[in-house]
């Protein structure tokens, strides 16, 4: 609760100092990042049959099958038959994008999921369980507990919110690309501080009701592609039904008894839309060699902790009985590391405050079809050495017109 308060005060820096910390550079890292991250730690998982340790399949307990041993049919992760159905839906929404209507196109999302559910429920993967033995109302204050501040703690959730702001960030960058609005200018900026606030009054919220931090959910920048809606009322209505479908417990049991193959199949797609849209705003960048180093830097954090994630889990193993304090900057250290897209954020977002811009330099080379560079001057001087009568005006002319070069 204390520490949303963090996300709450950025949202009201000036947008000069947001767009100065946060370019497109940093943006676009945060969501390709993002995207990948999601699409290896839930779509991939959740398609092989669950993302929970069942896809570590361990010899006993009831993380032997997936998605539990308790599953109507439950079988080990990876298993062809999740892998199948996954498939079908993540081919289904593709298969609807070339051959449906246009009003289907929009909900491919829906009919891959519809025709997943279908077949899997054929299958015999689907029962009512989920949906028998939820309530029928849900109440938002289930328990309450006393408000206090715990010190250790502090640390770790203000490296949190640092992470949700630094996703809220990245997301709204992307959902304003996937929207086909600017990404840049004061609109955008304001959209920046919108989104940050409303992360840190989420927060503040999510607390008094004795939850963790909410998040904005990525997922969407992909809906946003794939339905070509990006209307604001069509977003109001989602959040109704969202705060309706948790207080109607019977309906919350209905998407809970989604397979999550069938689910992963989707939001891998999803997933991977969401990752072509930080692509598309890294393409504001003019690629220069400060571009490129920022961006092979920030990668190599983000893409070395997606790849192996327990590279840094013996980094305090010669720390012996730290006290609370230092046990919990410790912990804040390792959220950071073990967050791919906030590791390479922050390695962005550094380097892109302290390494100078590059100087503008005049040159007269120029580059042939050919790919090989060429000075205008030069060429003219040999000519002038052999025959001086062969110099016109438009020589002259070149040798008035430098060329713009950067390094």
């Amino acid at each position: 609760m204390v520490c949303s308060f963090l996300n709450m005060g950025l949202s009201f820096v000036p947008p000069r100092i947001l767009k100065r910390i946060f370019p497109p550079i940093v943006t676009g890292t945060v969501i390709v990042m993002i995207g990948a991250s999601l699409i290896g730690e839930s779509g991939v998982l959740n398609w092989g049959g669950g993302s929970n340790d069942c896809h570590n399949r361990p010899e006993t307990g009831i993380f032997q099958l997936c998605p539990t041993i308790f599953a109507p049919k439950p079988l080990p992760w990876g298993s062809p038959e999740f892998i199948g159905l996954g498939f079908l839906s993540f081919i289904t929404i593709i298969l609807t994008d070339i051959f449906a209507s246009p009003f289907l196109k929009n909900a491919s999302i829906i009919v891959g999921l519809v025709v997943g559910c279908i077949v899997a429920g054929a299958a015999g993967y689907i029962n009512g369980s989920s949906i028998k033995t939820a309530p029928a109302i849900t109440f938002l204050w289930v328990h309450t507990f006393k408000i206090r501040v715990y010190g250790p703690a502090v640390l770790p959730m203000l490296a949190v919110y640092i992470s949700l702001a630094m996703e809220a960030i990245g997301d709204i960058a992307a959902s304003a690309e996937a929207s086909r609005v600017a990404v840049d200018g004061f609109e955008f900026d304001s959209r920046i501080q919108g989104g940050v606030l409303a992360d840190g009054i989420g927060g503040f919220l999510s607390a008094c009701f004795t939850n963790a931090p909410l998040s904005i959910f990525a997922q969407n920048n992909g809906v946003i592609v794939i339905t070509r809606c990006a209307n604001r009322s069509a977003g109001r209505w989602c959040c109704f039904f969202l705060i309706l479908f948790g207080i109607l417990g019977k309906i919350s049991g209905v998407f809970l008894a989604i397979p999550n193959s069938v689910l992963g199949g989707v939001t891998t797609f999803l997933f991977a839309s969401v990752m072509t849209s930080g692509m598309r705003v890294l393409t504001y960048l003019k690629w220069n060699r400060r571009d490129r180093f920022i961006l092979a830097a920030a990668l190599s954090f983000g893409i070395g902790n997606l790849l192996v994630p327990e590279w840094y889990g013996h980094l305090w193993d010669g720390i012996d009985n730290p006290s609370a304090g230092l046990q919990g900057f410790l912990d804040s250290i390792t959220i950071i590391l073990e967050t791919p897209f906030l590791s390479a954020g922050l390695v962005a977002l550094i380097l892109n405050l302290i390494l100078p811009a590059e100087e503008v330099m005049q040159s007269n080379i120029v580059v042939h079809e050919d790919g090989n560079d060429v000075d205008p001057e030069a060429q003219i001087s040999d000519r002038a050495h052999d025959d001086p009568e062969s110099i016109d005006e438009k020589d002259r002319d070149v040798k008035k017109a430098p060329v713009e070069l950067t390094h």
